[in-house]
């Protein structure tokens, strides 16, 4: 799924020949001389008949697993939103516990997650009325509107299969399957705030400094630190949240 945004930006750029994009094309094959080198390293049939069949074997695996429910398992839906967040690990001792969450950022998640449903509307909009596209120029230039589009199409080459997939996997799809997703926007949301730095400074100090505040806060629940139920419960506000 990397090589569609990768082949889009390539061409944006009109740095090679189209046919250079081409070379993408040996994505698979180097895909499977991994997973052949995987098996000839732990003494396992590593032919490309073998490796086919091993490969059909675990998808027909996953297939079905998306039949048993899974109480840690969340829709994609539900990803871009928090809506179930993992405490990946627990262990307690006497009244304190230590977590491990993997809730995120909340002030960056909710950003991201807005910018997935605004970008792409405003994008329409801009098209629609031109009238708008000066004044969204001189916010953001067209290279940078460009550059995030790409990376929104990488959010989706990325969200689509578990889209697709939903029919399939059942109840047994879980919420760190999106951060690749989210590894996008936050590329974008980093880019974005280093070209907003420079007319709004002060702004975008103060946004970091939320964002930053807000990570202290939730340090003990994502490096596990010694702390009581209550005080883990004011961090993992909703019932989803917590283990």
């Amino acid at each position: 799924m990397a090589a569609i945004p990768a082949a889009v930006i390539i061409l944006m750029q009109r740095r090679v020949s189209i046919f250079s994009v081409l070379w993408l094309g040996v994505i698979p094959v180097v895909h499977t001389l991994v997973w052949m080198g995987a098996l000839k390293m732990t003494d396992q049939p590593c032919t490309a008949e073998a490796t086919w069949k091993v490969i059909i074997d675990l998808y027909k695996h996953h297939l079905e697993l998306g039949k048993y429910k899974n109480e840690l398992s969340s829709a994609w839906w539900g990803w871009p939103i928090l809506w179930h967040p993992v405490v990946i690990k627990l262990s307690t001792s006497g009244l304190k516990s230590r977590y491990s969450s993997s809730v995120g950022n909340v002030l960056f998640w909710a950003t991201t997650t807005l910018t997935v449903v605004a970008f792409p509307i405003m994008t329409v909009v801009l098209l629609v009325k031109t009238k708008f596209k000066r004044y969204w120029l001189e916010i953001l230039d067209r290279r940078t509107t460009n550059v995030a589009l790409v990376m929104l199409l990488g959010w989706l080459s990325f969200m689509a299969p578990w889209i697709l997939a939903r029919n399939t996997r059942g109840n047994y799809t879980f919420s760190h399957y999106y951060l690749p997703c989210y590894a996008f926007m936050l590329v974008l949301l980093a880019g974005v705030c280093s070209k907003l730095e420079r007319k709004f400074p002060r702004h975008v100090a103060v946004y970091l400094g939320i964002a930053f505040a807000i990570a202290l806060f939730y340090v003990p629940v994502w490096g596990e630190f010694a702390l009581s139920v209550k005080s883990a419960n004011m961090r993992l506000i909703f019932p989803n949240w917590r283990p």
